[in-house]
């Protein structure tokens, strides 16, 4: 397995515990799409 089928693997797996009301999984998802989801905020 490639890293980006890992990446979204590991995604699916933080946002499915997230979803059942798991904290711990929210901060990695939050931590990874940060930047990303600033820079488009900031473009718009």
């Amino acid at each position: 397995m490639n890293a980006p089928d890992r990446d979204v693997n590991e995604d699916a797996e933080l946002v499915a515990g997230a979803l059942a009301g798991g904290p711990e999984a929210f901060g990695p998802i939050v931590r990874r799409y940060q930047d990303a989801v600033f820079g488009v905020a900031l473009a718009k």
